[in-house]
């Protein structure tokens, strides 16, 4: 179980992330889950599935050349952590930003 949520969760980064993948992000997530996710906000954020979704499709309009390396994952039961690293060029608008 441990290998089969770290192979899903890698998917959704290298896929979902890296290519803009967005049926990984169903195949992760339930439609009724909501992602508690910090986004370097001081406050925990809470997004739905569709949110996600939105969120890597301008996020991957902003940087096009997007590459996505996990580099650490450690599982225990049906919990996963993920240590990953986004390099790309910032080419259209993203959060406000140019």
């Amino acid at each position: 179980m441990e290998s089969d949520n770290k192979r899903l969760v890698a998917r959704l980064y290298r896929e979902g992330w890296g290519c803009g993948n967005l049926a990984v992000v169903d195949e992760a997530f339930s439609p009724h889950h909501v992602l508690h996710w910090n986004e370097g906000a001081p406050t925990l954020q809470h997004r739905t599935v569709d949110e996600v979704k939105r969120i890597i499709t301008e996020y991957r309009k902003a940087f096009p050349d997007l590459e996505v390396n996990v580099d650490n994952m450690v599982a225990e039961g049906d919990a996963v952590a993920v240590q990953v690293t986004f390099v790309g060029t910032h080419r259209e608008v993203y959060e406000g930003f140019a």
